[in-house]
């Protein structure tokens, strides 16, 4: 299709419409994928810390409650 016959005056609303549309589209698109982003990256940092916390700092509370029951168990056998 040749460009002198997309600019015909039949045409020529379709074709404005078109980059109007476009350009519409792009800023709604910089916009959303911006935000997008933040929220993607908020939400993969939350998990990491559920992750850490629930991995390695939940388990060391639980290991130190396990040495105070043998502790306590190992003092009374004495």
């Amino acid at each position: 299709m040749e460009l002198d016959s997309l600019l015909t005056n039949e045409n020529i609303a379709y074709v404005v419409f078109a980059v109007l549309a476009v350009i519409v589209g792009v800023a709604l698109i910089k916009k959303f994928a911006s935000c997008l982003i933040r929220m993607v990256v908020f939400i993969l940092m939350l998990a990491a810390l559920a992750y850490i916390y629930l991995n390695y700092i939940d388990k060391g509370e639980e290991n130190t409650d396990q040495q105070e029951i043998e502790y306590s168990s190992s003092s009374k056998k004495v």
